[in-house]
């Protein structure tokens, strides 16, 4: 017989009474940028998920997040990306992104 202890928690971690904090982001001008025809983020989706949250109230159990634009500018991405990519997300925008397809 084994001394090792049982959890509720199915990831096996101890933590399964804790509450967890969970965090909302939603940008009305970001809703509407398609990334392309097979990217999955598309605006449907994203307002879609925007407005279930909204109308099932779950947006008063979460955390809004605001995010400074000058966080964005110094946070260095380049550790989880490569400088092309961001190189790319820095320069793309609806007026020049044909330039971006490939």
């Amino acid at each position: 017989m084994s001394n090792q202890s049982i959890t509720a928690d199915p990831l096996g971690g101890g933590n399964a009474t804790r509450k967890s904090r969970v965090s909302y982001y939603f940008d009305e001008e970001f809703s509407l940028y398609q990334v392309s025809n097979t990217h999955p983020m598309k605006p449907f989706r994203i307002k879609m998920t925007d407005s279930l949250i909204k109308t099932y109230e779950m947006d008063k159990k979460m955390e809004p997040i605001q995010i400074d634009e000058d966080y964005i500018r110094e946070v260095d991405l380049t550790k989880f990306h490569s400088d092309d990519y961001i190189d790319c997300l820095r320069s793309i925008s609806i007026v020049n992104k044909e330039k971006y397809l490939d």
